[in-house]
């Protein structure tokens, strides 16, 4: 079957705007997906190629380019050249999926020409998601990872399991763990619960508060951009997020003076861990958005979940993702490299979520 987006028209029975006449025909997409679509494909007015914004006469023929929507793009996702490196399935049964997303595949698209996501490479190769639940777009999507973010992402198969697990995921039943090397020396665990807010279209910031007493204070930290850039006003505290981040240290990195930590989340919001670090003076290495050092890559990995099973509310999946290569990106040491490698063998055969805890907190006391 040809993946040729078809011609759609319409003849204008009273003086419009181009762009005015192109919703008409493509009422399912969102306004900045209509904006984003005809910048890349002009429409045309009497097939001449012309700008969105032009007003057009009485009896002028508008013709744009249909993109399909969200539910036909499985069909095309296949034929484009895909990134490097590819997902990879982790683990399934009959109620859950558990992919490994690359660094810089977008968790689902954002418009429906967007075929490259780990949500569609899924669907290619388990058609059943589709009728799982959720957005059209993402059908099964259980949470989101950033586009630079690498790891565990989570589907749910069928509709039982998606409802399930997400009235699951709303109570804090799931226990979710990353992994991030941060500019600096993390001394001590700390915990950092200042809500969160849209600072810009692209930017998160932590609303006005005192400092939370359970961060440490960080006597080479810099001012960071969040307090040096952003206005705080009473509105956008009252339209924050609650957030609650807690991160442990495990290593440091003498040479490329740099720590590895382990960050739980309570909640989900956008871009929270990155600007909890980076408020409490650790930025991600790789996050320039929030004030981090340039890199290959935002060192950011979804390592570890704890989550309820559906057929047993006693037991729980513990799931996790390949680690090796995120962590020993950064190290210079090979005594180190062994200590890491133990340390994360146990870790990782650790299937109750106390076990997992009580070893990460008895680590972090002896490790630094």
């Amino acid at each position: 079957m040809s993946n040729t987006p078809s011609l759609l028209s319409l003849t204008l029975e009273q003086e419009q705007r181009v762009d005015q006449a192109c919703r008409l025909l493509l009422p399912h997409l969102s306004r900045r997906s209509l904006k984003t679509w005809l910048q890349q494909h002009p429409p045309l007015l009497d097939g001449t190629p012309v700008k969105p914004g032009i007003l057009a006469s009485v009896g002028s023929l508008v013709e744009v380019l249909d993109p399909g929507d969200f539910s036909s793009v499985t069909t095309s996702a296949s034929h484009e050249s895909p990134p490097q490196e590819q997902p990879s399935i982790l683990f399934l049964d009959q109620d859950i999926i558990a992919l490994d997303k690359p660094q810089g595949w977008p968790s689902h698209p954002l418009h429906p020409w967007e075929t490259q996501t780990a949500s569609q490479w899924l669907l290619l190769r388990h058609p059943e998601l589709a009728e799982a639940g959720g957005e059209a777009r993402a059908p099964g999507l259980l949470h989101r990872l950033d586009n630079t973010t690498s790891g565990l992402l989570l589907f749910a198969r069928h509709p039982q399991s998606y409802a399930f697990l997400l009235e699951r995921r709303d109570q804090q039943d799931w226990k979710k763990f990353y992994l991030a090397w941060v500019v600096g020396r993390v001394e001590q665990p700390f915990e950092q619960s200042l809500a969160i807010y849209h600072a810009s279209s692209k930017k998160m910031a932590c609303a006005p508060s005192q400092p939370s007493p359970t961060t440490p204070t960080n006597t080479n930290r810099r001012s960071s951009r969040l307090e040096q850039d952003e206005p705080h006003t009473p509105q956008t505290k009252q339209q924050a997020q609650r957030a609650c981040s807690r991160i442990w240290p495990l290593f440091y990195d003498e040479t490329s003076h740099a720590s590895l930590v382990c960050v739980q989340i309570e909640t989900g919001v956008r871009h929270q861990i990155r600007v909890h670090l980076s408020f409490s003076g650790f930025p991600i290495i790789g996050d320039v958005l929030y004030g981090g050092p340039k890199a290959e890559r935002v060192s950011l990995h979804s390592w570890a979940t704890f989550l309820p099973k559906r057929e047993d509310l006693l037991d729980h999946y513990a799931l996790f993702s390949p680690w090796e290569s995120f962590i020993f990106s950064q190290l210079s040491s090979s005594s180190t490299k062994q200590s890491i490698f133990s340390f994360f063998q146990k870790m990782t055969q650790q299937k109750h979520f106390d076990m997992f805890l009580a070893l990460l907190r008895a680590w972090d006391s002896v490790s630094l």
